[in-house]
């Protein structure tokens, strides 16, 4: 949510879905995003990973690596996509 909030457009909402499924438990964050700042989703969640357009905010590019290891611990999945200005990350548990 803190990146939601920190590389969503500003005055935006972020958008939070939590859903039961036959598989799981689904928890979706939404946020628009400039087209420039649009996460490289094949480096996303890599170690230390910033993208070029955020260099001036704060932050180490370790943030998403570590949701993912912590969601693999739980035998949960965490993926991204982009819905035409929205930057998207859902995390799946297993029923």
């Amino acid at each position: 949510m803190q990146n939601a909030y920190k590389y969503g457009l500003a005055d935006q909402a972020i958008h939070i879905r939590v859903a039961m499924t036959s598989q799981g438990t689904e928890f979706e964050i939404s946020n628009p995003v400039a087209p420039e700042c649009m996460p490289d989703a094949q480096h996303l969640f890599d170690r230390y990973y910033r993208h070029e357009n955020v260099q001036d905010q704060p932050g180490m590019g370790i943030g998403l690596s570590l949701v993912k290891s912590c969601a693999e611990k739980m035998e949960a999945t965490i993926s991204y996509q982009q819905r035409g200005v929205d930057a998207v990350f859902t995390v799946r548990f297993k029923q």
